[in-house]
């Protein structure tokens, strides 16, 4: 029993080793939260934040705040330019989403409905993988959509998946501020929601990015930004 207690408390059991990210997760959130302030650094705020996760899921060494900020300016203009292109798509896909849903009513209300769903989750699948992408690889951002595209064709339900993770963990944040529950365990979950919903879709784009650079590695002009990260 003893020796049970001690490999669960020692520094390193699986246990602590995960306390340890979810450390990494909350800070990351303040972090991210900080930079993005000023609403234009959103997009190179994600990249620094995935920067450090792929760091802290491959176990490598890191530098927390030289390591965020080093990839928050090397990747800040495309980022950015990414990050209006999204906002930009969700505000017209939300006004879209409001008068279809709200307004139109008849038959070809329902063919509408389920083209505004579809194209939304496309929409989300993509956006979801655009900032992971450059933090992983040295892409432009021609190349970042054109990849991004690619892998959502050949890898649709891991980015289904990608999906679902978004409406959980940023879906259930909003529910949570909605219904007021302020109180006990529940307030953490919005208090770390864009940190935890990074670290989810880290551990899932590394299976998809490992596999597509397996594909990919015999391409001589192929070049990942792990070098540069």
């Amino acid at each position: 029993m003893k020796e049970r207690l001690k490999d669960f408390w020692g520094l390193d059991s699986p246990f602590l080793s995960f306390m340890k990210k979810i450390g990494w997760v909350f800070l990351l959130n303040i972090m991210f939260a900080i930079t993005s302030i000023p609403v234009v650094t959103v997009g190179a705020s994600a990249v620094a934040m995935y920067t450090i996760l792929n760091k802290m899921i491959a176990e490598r060494e890191f530098n927390f705040l030289k390591d965020y900020f080093r990839a928050f300016s090397e990747n800040f203009l495309k980022s950015m330019l990414i990050w209006l292109i999204i906002l930009v798509v969700t505000i017209i896909l939300s006004i879209n989403t409001w008068y279809v849903f709200g307004q139109m009513s008849g038959g070809f209300a329902y063919v509408m409905r389920i083209g505004t769903v579809i194209i939304a989750i496309a929409f989300c699948m993509l956006a979801n993988m655009v900032f992971p992408l450059i933090a992983r690889f040295d892409v432009n951002m021609k190349e970042t959509l054109a990849i991004a595209v690619q892998i959502a064709i050949s890898y649709p339900l891991l980015c289904l998946e990608s999906v679902g993770f978004t409406v959980a963990v940023l879906g259930g944040s909003l529910a949570i501020l909605y219904v007021g529950w302020f109180g006990g365990f529940f307030i953490l979950f919005p208090m770390i929601a864009f940190g935890l919903h990074a670290f989810m879709q880290s551990y899932l784009f590394q299976k998809i990015f490992d596999e597509y650079a397996e594909e990919e590695e015999s391409d001589p002009d192929y070049v990942t930004g792990e070098e540069n990260n």
